[in-house]
């Protein structure tokens, strides 16, 4: 529902929230609660979707080829407003120069050199979509977003990521990288192109699949877990992960320069803490919305 031009969020009689609005006996609104809402304390999260009713921004800034305009792309019921994006790209391609950080550290994803920004609009075939969803298109050659994090992050470490791979990736892809300081705390395929994290050493999964995919997992030195569509992997191979902290995410990519994928993102929650005991619940909350297993 809206009040002119906003959506509304939270109703209160006095300082009582009201959870939903009937005319007659129509439901019209209903108060919104976000995965964030109930799964606090994310230290970055990125998503098509809101995912908390505190957060007033946009999901992403894009950016349409044909004149290098940008506009904020926000939300309509909760879901990217594809409506806007759709107007606002009509006839070109857009590219996405920030993916905004909805957990409210401000720790934004950005990108600004044009030839590597991911894709979100095509101008032939409309909002890229992945099982019916917006998602964003890192084209494998030289895309990816990064951020600085406002803090150091120690293990442990948890990761909510959705995902697919629109062409076959290469060994030693990221699919989530970071920059010079700590260069071994990341999410990659292997030389086999089983799922391999790394944090100084290396511990392997199962191979990737070439689908939709919820990928969780948890580094932590002395108990580093991985889960694939909900269901925990067994590890393959590997030499054990080290104590490196983590400092700054690229999206897409090992770092800036090298190992990039042509993959597909929806949705990337980072936690600063052990998420085991939220962990079937936050895939859940994930499943439901995208329906991917």
């Amino acid at each position: 529902m809206k009040l002119g031009s906003n959506d509304i969020s939270a109703v209160k009689i006095g300082s009582t929230d009201v959870n939903k609005i009937y005319i007659g006996s129509t439901e019209v609104w209903t108060s919104f609660t976000g995965l964030l809402d109930t799964y606090t304390g994310a230290s970055a999260a990125y998503s098509l979707r809101r995912l908390s009713s505190t957060y007033e921004g946009s999901a992403i800034e894009v950016r349409r080829a044909s004149d290098n305009a940008t506009q904020d792309i926000g939300f309509v019921n909760n879901e990217l407003d594809t409506s806007t994006l759709a107007t606002f790209c009509s006839g070109t391609n857009g590219f996405v120069t920030t993916w905004y950080d909805q957990s409210g550290n401000g720790n934004d994803a950005t990108q600004t050199t044009a030839a590597s920004q991911p894709k979100i609009y095509d101008s032939s075939s409309g909002v890229i979509e992945e099982n019916g969803k917006p998602t964003l298109k890192f084209d494998g050659t030289n895309d990816f977003l990064s951020n600085t994090l406002s803090s150091i992050i120690s293990q442990p470490t948890y990761w909510f990521v959705t995902h697919n791979f629109h062409a076959t990736p290469s060994a030693f892809d990221g699919v989530i990288g970071n920059l010079i300081t700590y260069p071994e705390h990341r999410l990659i395929l292997s030389s086999s192109l089983n799922y391999g994290l790394q944090a100084g050493g290396s511990l392997q999964y199962n191979s990737y699949q070439a689908s939709q995919s919820l990928i969780s997992y948890k580094i932590e030195q002395s108990d580093t877990r991985f889960y694939f569509n909900g269901l925990e992997q067994t590890i393959s191979s590997g030499t054990g992960i080290g104590s490196e902290q983590l400092e700054s995410i690229v999206l897409g990519a090992i770092n800036q320069t090298i190992g990039y994928s042509p993959i597909q993102f929806q949705e990337i929650i980072l936690y600063p803490s052990d998420q085991s005991s939220n962990r079937s619940g936050i895939e859940t909350n994930i499943n439901d919305f995208y329906s991917i297993y």
